[in-house]
């Protein structure tokens, strides 16, 4: 059989890679990660307060969290096959980044005029974005080593996806040691610090995931 032919024969009806089989070789990864960050964080910062978790503010930190991480993971089983769509996973992803905007500007602008600031900037803004990137460079740097094993032919946003996904995962796992209240606070400093991952993600991806 000629070379063309046997070519042709096995590209013929091929699609993606069954997303399930994605999950087994990103998942460990992702959960691998996770936890090497979380013991890092709690190395360097103590838990909250049990008696914190009484109000809403570490809740809406999870829940966040947990929503974009699960968009980012979505793109990224779409990033690393080839023809898979990822159209879906990034307007999810957006949507989630939009819903929390309303919900901190609309927290904002409810909030006394004194208050205002302080339940923007908190006690440490930049560290805030510091720490969340931080936190979710261990997840990032194995997320990116499964990702080699597979196929991503648009490297630049497997990158994005990998790093959106790593940075969600990182905001969840510092928001267990954070005690900041502000819903601003966390719209404005966490988002940065999960669209900076995002950023560099997809920044050296060409680099690291170059066939």
């Amino acid at each position: 059989m000629r070379t063309d032919d046997l070519i042709e024969m096995l590209a013929r009806q091929a699609g993606p890679a069954p997303r399930h089989a994605l999950l087994r070789t990103l998942g460990p990864a992702l959960c691998m990660g996770a936890l090497v960050s979380l013991a890092l964080v709690f190395a360097l910062k103590s838990p909250v307060p049990a008696s914190f978790w009484a109000t809403a503010a570490p809740w809406v930190k999870l829940i966040y969290g947990l929503a974009l991480a699960a968009a980012g993971l979505w793109w990224v089983t779409g990033a690393a096959r080839p023809a898979a769509p990822q159209a879906m996973a990034r307007h999810a992803a957006f949507y989630v980044l939009v819903a929390m905007a309303v919900a901190g500007l609309a927290a904002w602008a409810l909030a006394p005029a004194p208050e205002r600031m302080s339940s923007l900037l908190g006690s440490d803004p930049l560290g805030c974005v510091r720490n969340v990137a931080l936190a979710a460079l261990p997840v990032a740097v194995l997320l990116f080593w499964a990702m080699r094993r597979l196929a991503p032919t648009q490297p630049r946003a497997a990158g994005a996806a990998a790093g959106l996904a790593a940075g969600a995962t990182g905001s969840v796992i510092y928001s267990l040691s954070c005690t900041e209240t502000g819903l601003p606070f966390v719209a404005v400093w966490y988002t940065a610090g999960v669209l900076l991952v995002a950023g560099l993600g997809a920044w050296v991806a060409p680099r690291v995931l170059r066939w």
